[in-house]
């Protein structure tokens, strides 16, 4: 094994071990709440995190992508949250490529928004508690998964 692919084995073990937490929602601000079941939120403002943020949603379950946005089923939950970042809408959906025991099925082809998701980069995003990337327990929010 190269030395990439030892250091992406590595980080992915990291990422498996609270069983794919980042993998059941994911956080939108809340300005969008009265658009998010109905019109739709606008991709690009998630294009730092992604260049195609289309991929990212379109695997999450009851979300569908159209028109530059996403539109989340009105039966999947969201929550409102004050988080570090400001207030929220957690939207509790899992991704479809993730297994039952919280591994991502498509490793290595998946989103460049998960790909980014490291610790250098984890103070940016909605981050779980227990993930392994809350180093010293400043990031991880209580996010009901």
């Amino acid at each position: 094994m190269g030395i990439a692919a030892a250091i992406a084995s590595a980080r992915y073990n990291d990422c498996v071990r609270c069983g794919g937490k980042c993998c059941k929602f994911f956080g939108v601000p809340a300005i969008y709440e009265n658009v998010l079941k109905i019109t739709g939120v606008p991709l690009n403002i998630y294009k730092t995190f992604d260049p195609d943020p289309s991929k990212y949603f379109g695997l999450h379950k009851g979300v569908t992508v159209k028109d530059n946005k996403f539109i989340v089923a009105k039966d999947i939950r969201v929550e409102s949250k004050t988080t570090r970042l400001g207030p929220y809408l957690i939207v509790h959906s899992s991704c479809v490529k993730l297994t039952k025991d919280g591994k991502c099925s498509i490793h290595g082809e998946h989103p460049s928004m998960c790909r980014s998701f490291t610790e250098k980069t984890a103070k940016d995003y909605e981050v779980p508690r227990g993930c392994t990337y809350d180093t010293d327990g400043s990031l991880g929010e209580d996010f009901g998964v």
